[in-house]
């Protein structure tokens, strides 16, 4: 079952409009947006678990429900900083 077939087979919950699917690399639905079909005072973030929608939580916007829940880190994995070098680090040129 490909990724847009299998989002195809979720029910959204009575009244919901769904505004964003989030995929990881490997092509897996992890996550949909919805909010009220005629009102986007309030966003819903949903976890698809075993096929079906697990709500998570409300917010005004997205970002808020996207950093409370760690959107980001579930769909990339945790990326390590780069380390950076100060200015005092650098080495001066010699001619």
């Amino acid at each position: 079952m490909t990724a847009e077939e299998a989002a195809a087979t979720l029910k959204y919950p009575k009244g919901e409009r769904g505004w964003v699917s989030y995929y990881d690399p490997d092509g897996q639905l992890l996550f949909i947006m919805t909010s009220k079909e005629h009102d986007r005072n309030w966003y819903f973030l949903y976890k698809i678990e075993d096929g079906k929608m697990v709500k998570l939580g409300k917010a005004h916007t997205p970002p808020e429900l996207e950093e409370r829940y760690k959107v980001n880190e579930a769909l990339h994995g945790s990326q390590p900083k780069k380390s950076r070098k100060s200015c005092k680090e650098k080495k001066p040129v010699v001619e």
